[in-house]
């Protein structure tokens, strides 16, 4: 059984990519880095953060559905 930890904020959101995603590649995987990078450091919105973030996260979720 799979545990769900909430992921709150860029600074949250980029060590989850760093750290708990299987795969560390994908189209939507260097952008979300980088994009959480960028909110971490006042850089870019949040907001745009959590959507980079989100599409990462889908696109993870199905490459493990794959598998």
């Amino acid at each position: 059984m799979e545990v769900l930890v909430p992921v709150i904020g860029p600074s949250a959101a980029l060590r989850f990519l760093l750290s708990d995603f299987l795969f560390r590649h994908g189209k939507k995987y260097f952008p979300a880095l980088t994009a959480c990078r960028l909110a971490v450091r006042c850089k870019t919105a949040p907001a745009h953060a959590r959507l980079c973030f989100v599409d990462a996260y889908v696109e993870y979720m199905e490459m493990r559905a794959k598998r």
